[in-house]
């Protein structure tokens, strides 16, 4: 069948359909998902276990109910992808990595940095005991133009998604440093 029970009331991502508690797959979802699996198969993530964590910590993040615990998964699976060898400016260095390597355009890697940048701040001040409803985290959100933690936790989640599946594509054929220098080569270029 093309629908899935919808246990966690995840929202609907791509073509498909939410509908109750079930989501419905479309004949592209189901597409995508064979590809992908064929990609995630072909590799020994054991012997890739900066993708396992972050593969890990993705799949966690749908056993929580609360956007910051989703929040510190999404951001502990991002730094299992695009923090290795890094020592300082953790939150910067990832996010710039990240904007390089998923967004189009000067325009759209602005928006990814100053979200994932932000994320990262706001996971920071959460797992260092910050309370969740105080002034210097709402600051940040409504600095992103967001409306809400919960709103930034989705915005994530979807970058991480994508960098997952990018991954996985990069992983065909180049090794994890090579990736990333290939990141960071783009990033001095400017490109």
């Amino acid at each position: 069948p093309k629908v899935w029970r919808n246990y966690w009331g995840v929202s609907s991502h791509g073509g498909g359909k939410v509908h109750g508690s079930h989501y419905e797959l479309t004949d592209e979802d189901v597409e995508n998902l064979k590809a992908f699996w064929n990609k995630f198969k072909s590799l020994n993530t054991q012997k890739l276990s900066f993708l396992d964590v972050a593969i890990r910590r993705f799949n966690f993040s749908y056993e929580r109910r609360l956007p910051e615990d989703k929040l510190i998964d999404y951001i502990t699976a991002f730094e299992a992808l695009y923090l290795k060898g890094a020592r300082e400016e953790l939150g910067y260095r990832l996010a710039l990595r990240c904007a390089y390597f998923l967004g189009k355009d000067e325009e759209e890697r602005k928006r990814i940095f100053e979200i994932l940048k932000g994320a990262y701040d706001v996971r920071s001040k959460i797992v260092h005991g910050g309370q969740i409803q105080s002034k210097s985290l709402n600051k940040i959100i409504n600095k992103l133009n967001l409306k809400s933690l919960a709103e930034l936790s989705m915005k994530v989640e979807e970058y991480l998604r994508e960098s997952i599946k990018m991954f996985l594509d990069y992983l065909q054929s180049k090794s994890h440093d090579e990736i990333i220098k290939e990141i960071d080569e783009k990033i001095i270029a400017g490109c």
